[in-house]
């Protein structure tokens, strides 16, 4: 497993099989508080086998196609969240995304990491620019993306009503080199 050590107690490691049955559980894992995201993947993800199709399409598909990676956080050897790179496209940039469960959130976790993805993205990548989205109402993720000198270019619209109102989904943040 390829692994990027961030502190003594962070590291990302490149997500592999071997990582099935550690996320399954982390996914089911019971909480007192409510992670809504945590909830969304139990529901998508509610047996291994759909989580093993699901990992076998990263590194089988994406990884191989284009070395686009998804790495595991882990936070003292648990795994916290995700790190991913999106699929590249003709498009003139790279898109990341990232994601933490909520009991690591708030602790300066991605603080940690962002520097390390910018550098592989710009090492690995021959774009000109890093893409990030972000919801609009996740004020910490906006934040992280300002804190990184990424700037707001646009909103993707996520539907229009009947009434044709457009109605904001998730904000555009773009890092140039």
């Amino acid at each position: 497993m390829m692994l990027v050590i961030i502190s003594d107690h962070l590291k990302l490691g490149l997500l592999s099989m071997d990582d099935l049955d550690p996320f399954f559980q982390a996914i089911h894992k019971n909480m007192i508080t409510k992670d809504d995201y945590r909830i969304g993947l139990q529901n998508k993800f509610h047996t291994k086998e759909k989580l093993s199709t699901h990992f076998l399409d990263i590194i089988e598909n994406k990884y191989s196609l284009d070395k686009t990676p998804d790495f595991f956080i882990y936070d003292n050897d648990v795994i916290a969240g995700v790190f991913q790179f999106h699929p590249l496209t003709s498009d003139d940039h790279v898109e990341i995304g990232y994601w933490l469960f909520e009991e690591y959130r708030n602790q300066k976790i991605l603080t940690n990491i962002f520097p390390v993805m910018i550098e592989y993205a710009r090492n690995h990548f021959d774009k000109a620019k890093i893409l990030a989205t972000t919801g609009i109402d996740n004020i910490p993720s906006k934040h992280l993306l300002q804190k990184f000198l990424f700037k707001k270019t646009g909103k993707v619209i996520e539907q229009k009503t009947s009434k044709g109102i457009e109605l904001e989904y998730e904000y555009v943040y773009n890092l140039r080199d």
